[in-house]
């Protein structure tokens, strides 16, 4: 903490020094206030029409390379350009600079793994993936209100799954306003200040009005944000209450007396004000009825197990005894710790084929402890550019864990959304049962996932072999058809007709 300071202490002392210097420096040479107005007007006068052109370009450079002057870009804009014109020279290049910074970091982080595993270590960054993924633009929108440099923010931005019109682009076209009119304003103010000093006859009133409302309003804003980001936080009892319906805790909260501050009595809780505080509890009629929609569907749910095998018809009477839905289990006497050990994912899989990828999949057949324990295992290696093709499990949903590398993932669900993510090195994604899914690597280098699936005979469905493998006429003028599809480009127009989405 001591090292902090004096650092801080140094780094504010460097600054007043160089700000003392150039002051020093100013006065020495004759750059006073009303010279720097008029060089900054020559400037102007010099470019012609390509001023504003040339100074959103700079501008927009200084933003996506990072080096420390932006705000002198800012602050320049009113001297060069006057209030009105300077905001929207100053707004167009805040917009181009973080668009050219987003993309830019989007590169770097998707194609140099190192760097993406550097930032990854930080600490901040989850803070940033987290409120990204939770409240998309929101979260973008008052990234751009805090104090925090906007470069920062734009490769921090470019480094998360965020979407670049909707959920980086617009609320960054909202959110730069506010400090674009408090810069602008300020210096606008000064150089109006400046100008009433040397007696300039352009000290209008209207130079003094519009940067006056410019900072009004930058505070009218901030304001108003602050609130917004306030009403986002969850509340803290609602944060602690418990949602998976404690019968004790209910009770507790049903005899849990309240005051009344108006009429100065103590009252109990109502049930529907215990609903109200906590959405877990239910009201006496609502258990009523929760009662009889659980007699009429547990048995349904207790008889409904999952299915071991692709299709169990019922065995004749005289049948029955030769094989059931999973495996027999050994007896006590001849169970040995072997049965819970094996050593089929301690290494990877030949990666020598057409997709780069290899999968050990673990099931009871290969370790005979899983058996009744509704749990298979899998290891997923990946040689970059590599994938693992789309299939599904149609009896089981899988968790991933990324052990090593990077790999993009994504499902499908039965309206035909896309649910892809990036994930990096000890992150996890989960696949519904019975969706097709796919993996993909994209680094530099080899990934490893290990996954765990809640079934111990998951069954595997792989579409490309389903369809090509197949020897059937049928499924060959399935295919055709399939391919017209394709050609013609699928759309909701086309596919209106259909019985159910494909």
């Amino acid at each position: 903490m001591a090292v902090r300071r004096s650092r801080g202490w140094a780094r504010g002392a460097a600054a007043f020094a160089a700000v003392a210097l150039a002051v020093g420096a100013g006065r020495r040479y004759g750059w006073d206030g009303a010279s720097a107005v008029a060089a900054f007007r020559e400037a102007r006068g010099t470019l012609g029409p390509w001023a504003a052109p040339a100074y959103v370009a700079a501008h927009a450079l200084t933003l996506a390379l990072c080096p420390p002057y932006a705000i002198f870009f800012e602050g320049g804009a009113a001297l060069i350009f006057g209030f009105l014109p300077g905001v929207a020279c100053v707004f167009s290049a805040k917009v181009l600079g973080a668009s050219l910074s987003f993309w830019i970091g989007r590169a770097i982080f998707r194609y140099f793994t190192s760097a993406m595993e550097w930032l990854q270590r930080n600490k901040y960054f989850h803070v940033v993936v987290k409120g990204v993924e939770r409240d998309g633009w929101k979260f973008v929108l008052l990234a751009r209100f805090s104090p925090l440099p906007s470069y920062i923010i734009n490769y921090a931005l470019s480094a998360t799954d965020v979407g670049f019109f909707r959920d980086f682009l617009l609320p960054t076209v909202i959110g730069c306003l506010p400090m674009i009119l408090q810069n602008v304003s300020i210096v606008s103010l000064a150089g109006a200040a400046v100008a009433s000093t040397t007696g300039s006859n352009k000290s209008h009133i209207y130079s003094y009005l519009f940067p006056a409302m410019g900072i009004v309003s930058s505070v009218l804003i901030s304001w108003r944000i602050k609130q917004y980001s306030s009403a986002l936080a969850v509340p803290e009892e609602l944060q602690s209450s418990p949602t998976n319906g404690n019968d004790n805790g209910d009770a507790k909260l049903a005899s849990t007396p309240s005051k009344n501050t108006s009429s100065g009595k103590t009252r109990k809780r109502s049930c529907c004000d215990i609903l109200y505080k906590q959405r877990s509890t239910l009201c006496p009629q609502s258990k009523a009825n929760s009662a009889i929609l659980y007699s009429i569907y547990a048995p349904k749910a207790l008889s409904d197990n999952p299915s071991l095998q692709d299709v169990c018809p019922m065995a004749p009477q005289g049948e029955r005894k030769l094989f059931m839905n999973g495996f027999l289990c050994k007896h006590p006497s001849t169970i040995l710790a072997s049965d819970f050990k094996t050593l089929l994912l301690n290494h990877a899989g030949d990666l020598d084929n057409i997709v780069r990828s290899s999968v050990n999949m673990v099931t009871t057949t290969e370790l005979p402890g899983l058996n009744t324990l509704g749990l298979s295992m899998a290891r997923t290696d990946i040689a970059p550019n590599g994938v693992v093709l789309p299939h599904s499990h149609p009896r089981a949903s899988e968790m991933m864990f990324v052990h090593g590398g990077s790999v993009v993932v994504g499902f499908l669900d039965t309206k035909g959304r896309l649910f892809q993510k990036s994930l990096g090195e000890g992150e996890v994604f989960v696949f519904p049962r019975g969706l097709v899914h796919y993996i993909m690597n994209y680094g530099f280098n080899l990934a490893t996932t290990f996954s765990v699936l809640n079934s111990q005979n998951p069954g595997v469905v792989g579409i490309v072999h389903a369809m090509f493998a197949t020897d059937s006429d049928v499924v060959e003028g399935l295919m055709a058809r399939m391919f017209e599809f394709g050609e013609m480009g699928v759309s909701d127009n086309i596919t209106a007709g259909f019985p159910w989405a494909f």
